[in-house]
C-alpha cells in the first residue's frame, strides 16, 4: 500500500507546484528600437502589482485586476538584454520564464553637416540629431583629398568650421567631412558639399539637391549569377576592365543579399548578410575597389517592399503567431492603398502582392522603418557603395510615403552624393 500511496500523492504534488505561472506573450528575439512593451497575464495566482528585471534592475507594474494582465514599457539597453517578470503570490515570489531581447544596431549618434554660403566665404555646420548613449563628443572637420583644390579650414575640432573660396578657385563640388567620437570610442561621419560655379558658391540643400555625376551616370546592370555561368562576385570582378571600355561609369549589381532561392536573388532572408554562393565580404570589397579604381561606381540592388517567407522573421511568426515578437513585422490586414487590388492573402495570414512567399513589410511598424534604415547604412558604410535602385519601391511608397523620405536623409547625411533610382512611378510627386 505504501507504494501505491506514493504513485497517488506525486501528480497532486505536480499540479500544485506548477499551478502558479506568469506567460509571457514574447520570446527572445532580435528587437530594433529601445522602446519595447512586454505582455502577459498571471495564472493561477492574483496580486495587483509585479515587478519585471531588465538586466537586474527592477520596473514596477500593475497588474488588471479583470483578467491578470499586465503590460509593462520599458527602454532596452546597447546589446543582449535579460528580462523576466516577479510576482509575489502570498510571500513565495513566483517568476516568469527569461527572455532576451537583443538591440539590432549600436548606439551611435547621429550627426548631420550642412553649409551656409556668404558671398565667398562657408560656413560648415554640424549637429547632432540624436546621441542615445550620451557619450561626450568630439568633432574634426576634414576637406575631402579629391576637392579641385585644398582649401584651409579653421576651427576645425567645432561645430562649425569656415573657409573661402578665392574667383581664382577651380569650379566644382567641394566635399567635407565631420567626424565625430564618441567617448565609449565609436566614431561616426557626416558629410556635405558646396559647388563653385562661375559666380557663385552653391550649398547642397539635403531635401532637394543632388550631385552632378547623376546627370551623367550611364548604368549598366549585372546579374552576378548569370552574368557568366554560375557567376560570382569575383567574375563581375575580373570583366571591369571591359565595362569600362563600353564607356559605362556606373554598375547596378542585382541583391547581393543572402536568399532563400538564388537566381536573381529578391527574396531576402538575411538583409546583413552577403550571398555566400557569390563569394565572402572581401570579394566584394573587391570588387567595389577595382570598380572605383576604374572611375566606376557602383550602386547596390535592395529589396525594402517584401522580404522572403522563409526569412527568420517570418518563420518565426508562423511558429508563435500573435506570441512573436515579429509578428507586425509584416503587414496582415487590406488597406486602400495604392496597388492595393493587388493583395492577396496566403495561408499564414501575410499580404503580399505579385509573387508568392514575397511578403510584404509592414512599415508602419517602427521597428520595421529603423531595421531597414539600418540596413540600408550598413552597406553604404561598410563598402563603400554610390546609390541604391530599389526594388518594387512602389509599394512600400504606397503604404507609407513617409519612409523612403526619411531613408533618404539618413543616406545623404552619410554621403550626400548618393543616387536613389527607385523602381516606381515618376509621374507621382512623392
Amino acid at each position: 500500500m505504501r507504494s501505491r500511496l506514493v504513485v497517488l500523492i506525486i501528480p497532486v504534488l505536480f499540479i500544485n507546484s506548477y499551478s502558479q505561472s506568469i506567460l509571457l506573450h514574447t520570446h527572445d528575439a532580435k528587437v530594433w528600437t529601445q522602446e519595447q512593451t512586454i505582455n502577459g497575464e498571471l495564472n493561477g495566482f492574483f496580486n495587483s502589482e509585479g515587478t519585471l528585471l531588465l538586466n537586474g534592475s527592477p520596473i514596477p507594474f500593475s497588474v488588471s485586476s479583470s483578467d491578470s494582465s499586465f503590460s509593462v514599457e520599458l527602454i532596452v539597453g546597447e546589446g543582449e538584454n535579460e528580462i523576466y517578470i516577479q510576482v509575489d503570490d502570498n510571500g513565495n515570489p513566483v517568476n516568469s520564464d527569461t527572455i532576451h531581447y537583443t538591440l539590432g544596431y549600436e548606439l551611435k549618434p547621429d550627426p548631420y553637416a550642412y553649409a551656409e554660403v556668404d558671398g565667398n566665404n562657408v560656413t560648415l555646420h554640424g549637429t547632432i540629431l540624436s546621441n542615445p548613449s550620451g557619450s561626450s563628443l568630439n568633432y574634426e572637420w576634414q576637406a575631402d583629398v579629391n576637392n579641385p583644390e585644398n582649401v584651409s579650414l579653421s576651427g576645425i575640432n567645432d561645430t562649425l568650421s569656415t573657409f573661402s573660396l578665392t574667383p581664382s578657385s577651380p569650379i566644382g563640388e567641394y566635399y567635407f567631412n565631420l567626424y565625430v567620437y564618441t567617448s565609449d570610442g565609436d566614431t561616426v561621419k557626416a558629410r556635405t558639399f558646396v559647388t563653385n560655379y562661375a559666380d557663385s558658391i552653391v550649398p547642397f540643400h539635403i531635401k532637394n539637391d543632388y550631385a552632378s555625376w547623376i546627370d551623367t551616370a550611364v548604368i549598366y546592370e549585372i546579374s552576378p549569377y548569370n552574368f557568366v555561368v554560375n557567376g560570382n562576385f569575383n567574375d563581375v570582378t575580373n570583366k571591369i576592365d571591359d565595362i569600362a571600355r563600353l564607356g559605362i561609369n556606373t554598375i547596378w549589381i542585382q541583391p547581393v543579399m543572402k536568399t532563400h532561392g538564388g537566381g536573381q536573388g529578391y527574396d531576402i532572408i538575411d538583409y546583413f548578410g552577403i550571398r555566400n554562393d557569390y563569394g565572402n565580404s572581401q570579394d566584394l570589397h573587391n570588387l567595389v575597389q577595382t570598380a572605383k579604381s576604374y572611375g566606376i561606381k557602383v550602386i547596390f540592388d535592395f529589396v525594402p517592399n517584401h522580404s522572403s517567407k522563409y526569412h527568420p522573421y517570418a518563420q518565426n511568426s508562423i511558429t508563435y503567431g500573435e506570441d512573436s515578437h515579429y509578428y507586425n513585422f509584416y503587414q496582415r490586414t487590406f488597406d486602400s492603398a495604392a496597388y492595393s487590388q493587388y493583395y492577396n492573402l496566403d495561408p499564414d495570414g501575410f499580404i503580399y502582392y505579385f509573387w508568392e512567399e514575397l511578403i510584404n513589410l509592414n512599415f508602419n511598424n517602427p521597428e520595421v522603418q529603423k531595421w531597414i534604415t539600418e540596413a540600408l547604412k550598413f552597406w553604404l558604410v561598410n563598402f563603400d557603395i554610390d546609390g541604391y535602385r530599389f526594388d518594387a519601391v512602389w509599394g512600400v511608397n504606397a503604404r507609407n510615403p513617409e519612409f523612403m523620405k526619411n531613408a533618404r536623409l539618413a543616406l545623404k547625411r552619410i554621403k550626400p552624393e548618393f543616387l536613389m533610382l527607385a523602381e516606381d512611378k515618376a509621374t507621382w510627386p512623392s
